[in-house]
């Protein structure tokens, strides 16, 4: 008996740690949608951000931005958050990313201004250096 109760707190807990953290929205793939209308990206610049080719045209800038922001990656407060975007990447793109990487792009680019062209840079940065760096799950 008293196995089966360790055996069932473990599993509550594993998957209380697998759930999806309190500041990740539950609608994010609806935020994410919402933002790429909001900014009319072609359905082929979207086949292209969604295979990590990032051109620095003011709608994905905007777009990256405005999701990245809905999804509380980037907050005023916090500013660009490198465990959240890794998180966000593996749930989004099924790629598991070293948050030291993204921590070292944030930081290559944490000073360029305004604040969606540092977001963008920061993107491609661990998009264009993903290899070694990031495994699909």
């Amino acid at each position: 008996m008293t196995k089966l109760i360790i055996g069932l707190v473990l599993l509550a807990l594993t998957m209380a740690l697998a759930e999806r953290p309190s500041w990740y929205p539950e609608n994010a793939a609806e935020l994410e949608v919402k933002c790429m209308k909001e900014h009319a990206v072609s359905p082929e610049t979207v086949a292209n951000m969604r295979a990590f080719n990032l051109d620095e045209a003011p709608a994905i800038v905007a777009v990256l931005f405005c999701s990245g922001k809905a999804k509380k990656i980037y907050t005023p407060e916090l500013g660009f958050v490198p465990e959240r975007f890794a998180y966000a990447m593996k749930t989004n793109v099924k790629m598991d990313c070293n948050v030291d990487y993204i921590r070292n792009c944030a930081e290559q680019h944490k000073d360029v201004q305004p604040v969606d062209t540092m977001y963008f840079k920061v993107v491609k940065c661990v998009f264009d250096n993903r290899e070694g760096h990031c495994t699909k799950v």
